[in-house]
């Protein structure tokens, strides 16, 4: 596989790896200026490494920072899974309606006067 994906879940790594969590280095060493010459503030607040999960392998591997990238979501995809076309309406009104769900700000009749 030429470009595999990977999850970064810290927490779920750290409740399956228990005693396997390395001790946090003390001192930006040699990888800590090569984070720095990125132009994402965000990388910047990274570890040089991280663990991720290979959905390709099925195994979590030390991945190195410089070489992450968001995800590029395929808006398309949905369109071109075979699926019968009943199933496909049921399963956008189900993802349509869940994502259009408005939550109530206030129940009080009078505003401030809530019992």
């Amino acid at each position: 596989m030429s470009n595999p994906r990977y999850m970064v879940d810290m927490q779920m790594y750290q409740q399956i790896h228990v005693d396997n969590n390395p001790p946090v280095r003390k001192y930006g060493g040699p990888d800590v200026t090569e984070a720095i010459s990125r132009n994402d503030p965000f990388s910047l607040l990274l570890p040089a490494t991280i663990h991720g999960f290979g959905f390709h392998d099925k195994k979590w591997r030390t991945l190195s920072v410089k070489h992450l990238s968001d995800i590029k979501w395929n808006t398309e995809a949905f369109k071109h899974l075979v699926l019968h076309h009943t199933k496909k309406d049921l399963i956008e009104a189900l993802i349509f309606s869940h994502n259009s769900v408005i939550v109530p700000t206030s129940t009080d009749v009078i505003e401030g006067w809530s019992v």
